[in-house]
């Protein structure tokens, strides 16, 4: 691969990471927070207001969702089709399809993907299969499945796994500096009132 297209793949990668960053903050705050009205400022400027916060958080939490299975299979890791199985992809990528082999990286195996995440191997497998599926089935497709809705705890298990792999390997292993995409996450996950000043948090 010429050099222009991998500085393309790597210019892309940290907007998928932000999207999924972005997932991690939605998930957190909608476990944080009871039901509740939304407003949108810009600069002191009322831009909209709603009766809910889900239209914002919901937005998030499916593009992370997206993101989350278009990088893990960058990763070189897919989810078999109609079973919870999550194996490694050993054949050529088809098209243009990106993987990490293409910017000097190694396809990971499922174990080395799974190894990356937080709690008993077999409470990550199964969290990784349900953020996967859910992506598939009540996401990318309007599927009413029992995999149709994402849970909290392994949505939130899932995602940071793949954030600390592809930091890892796409980034730590190859002596490339992470980029700066963890831009959600650094805001608070309760609202804010009028009169407080929103500071990000301390990562």
């Amino acid at each position: 691969m010429d050099s222009a297209e991998k500085n393309e793949i790597l210019e892309h990668l940290p907007y998928a990471l932000t999207h999924i960053d972005g997932a991690i903050w939605a998930c957190e705050f909608i476990a944080a927070n009871p039901p509740a009205p939304m407003s949108v400022d810009l600069a002191g400027a009322l831009l909209g207001e709603h009766a809910s916060f889900l239209p914002l958080t919901n937005a998030l939490a499916e593009t992370g969702l997206v993101c989350n299975r278009k990088v893990v299979e960058f990763l070189g890791i897919k989810l078999r089709r109609n079973e919870d199985v999550l194996y490694a992809v050993e054949k050529d990528r088809e098209g243009d399809d990106a993987g990490i082999e293409q910017i000097d990286g190694t396809r990971l195996t499922v174990d080395e993907y799974l190894g990356f995440g937080q709690g008993a191997p077999e409470v990550v497998r199964s969290a990784c299969v349900h953020a996967l599926r859910s992506a598939s089935k009540g996401v990318a497709h309007f599927t009413n499945t029992p995999h149709f809705k994402a849970e909290l705890e392994p949505t939130l298990i899932s995602l940071r796994t793949t954030l600390a792999a592809v930091e890892e390997c796409a980034y730590r292993k190859l002596r490339r500096k992470v980029p700066v995409y963890r831009v959600w996450s650094r805001w608070p996950i309760r609202p804010v009132t009028a009169v407080e000043t929103l500071a990000p948090r301390q990562m």
